[in-house]
């Protein structure tokens, strides 16, 4: 799959955890999941966790479309500690800052909580078949 989640019910996050080689195809695939867990659960934080991921393949193109799509969250924090994820997760916010203004890009997890205000995350794992 490329990805995992996990749903902190308590501080209502959805975490989504990248892993090795992060494609457009992978990309697409998380975003079509994302929305449709969204459709059945209450507006959740979404965090994006790229630090895990070897190889950063999605191409300039596969962020400009997935910034047009829609998004259900109220906030999104992209962790990422490497400097070409980093590049890419800022030119994801800046071409949404207009219409969706609570995105931010950080280095490391322990930025994202703080952000979010959450001192003690209690992560479970999400169920994508059960979703939707």
């Amino acid at each position: 799959m490329g990805f995992v989640a996990d749903f902190d019910a308590t501080n209502n996050i959805l975490r989504v955890t990248f892993e090795d080689h992060l494609t457009d195809a992978i990309a697409f695939d998380c975003s079509k999941s994302i929305k449709k867990w969204a459709a059945s659960h209450p507006p959740a934080h979404v965090i994006v966790d790229l630090s895990k991921v070897t190889k950063y393949d999605v191409s300039p193109e596969a962020i400009r479309q997935l910034a047009m799509n829609p998004q259900s969250a109220p906030t999104l924090v992209v962790v990422a500690p490497t400097a070409n994820a980093y590049g890419m997760s800022r030119m994801y916010q800046l071409l949404t800052e207009g219409t969706r203004p609570n995105q931010d890009v950080v280095r490391t997890m322990d930025e994202a909580y703080s952000l979010l205000q959450v001192k003690s995350p209690e992560f479970g794992p999400v169920n994508w078949a059960k979703t939707g």
